[in-house]
């Protein structure tokens, strides 16, 4: 038997929820100017900010019978969001054993969340990896209404 997968739709689903809609609810929830900034550490800082703030976005229906871990590592920096029995819960710094790894520098993370590029384009573009379950990835939009 042979399975067949349109890749373009899942990477496209696995951004959704970092779409130009999403950051500009955040800015207006929350004041963080989720653009690239000049210096590092305040860079770092909003990317917290972000994390957090996706965490709030979590809908606990969607994540009925799920056990997973998604995880985050931009530069240097890890944040990972455990989804389990429809809670969710994110964390600084890296998992021992991550379901999915989405792994970027910070100007690719900067730019998706600001819009101007999009997860499918990063991936494809070689700016964006994944290790672990990728098609769970797919499921984050469902997972966080934003």
């Amino acid at each position: 038997m042979v399975f067949s997968l349109n890749m373009n739709n899942c990477f496209k689903q696995m951004f959704d929820f970092f779409n130009s809609d999403t950051i500009q609810c955040i800015q207006a929830s929350t004041g963080v100017n989720m653009k690239p900034l000049p210096q590092e550490q305040t860079r770092m800082s909003n990317i917290a900010e972000a994390f957090a703030k996706i965490e709030s976005r979590f809908d606990a229906s969607a994540a009925a019978g799920l056990d997973v871990v998604f995880q985050f590592s931009v530069d240097d920096d890890a944040h990972h969001l455990i989804v389990k029995d429809g809670s969710c819960k994110l964390e600084q710094g890296e998992h021992s054993d991550p379901t999915v790894t989405l792994i970027m520098d910070g100007d690719t993370f900067a730019e998706v969340v600001a819009g101007e590029i999009n997860g499918m384009q990063a991936f494809m573009t070689g700016r964006l990896r994944t290790e672990g379950d990728m098609m769970l990835a797919t499921r984050l939009s469902d997972l966080f209404s934003l």
